[in-house]
C-alpha cells in the first residue's frame, strides 16, 4: 500500500507518464480514473532523502535571511 512519506515516486497513471508533470496534473488523472487504476511507482529513498536535505537547507537559509520581527508596545 502506498502512503505519504514512504519514499516512492509516481511515474505513470493508467499508462500516462506523469514523471515530469505537475502534482496537480497527477492528482487530476487519479481523480478522473474509473474502475481499476494502474500505477507505476519507484522506490527512491536516496533521491527523496537528498531532496528533503536540500529543502531543509533552503528553509534554514530563508529563515536566517529574514529580518527579525519588530514588536510594538
Amino acid at each position: 500500500m502506498l502512503h505519504s512519506g514512504n519514499r516512492t515516486e509516481l511515474f505513470e497513471v493508467n499508462g500516462v507518464n506523469v514523471e515530469w508533470e505537475s502534482h496537480e496534473k497527477a492528482v487530476d488523472l487519479l481523480k478522473s480514473a474509473r474502475g481499476t487504476v494502474r500505477l507505476v511507482v519507484r522506490y527512491t529513498p536516496r533521491l527523496l532523502d537528498e531532496m528533503e536535505r536540500r529543502f531543509e537547507r533552503q528553509r534554514r537559509r530563508a529563515n536566517q535571511n529574514s529580518p527579525a520581527p519588530v514588536f510594538k508596545r
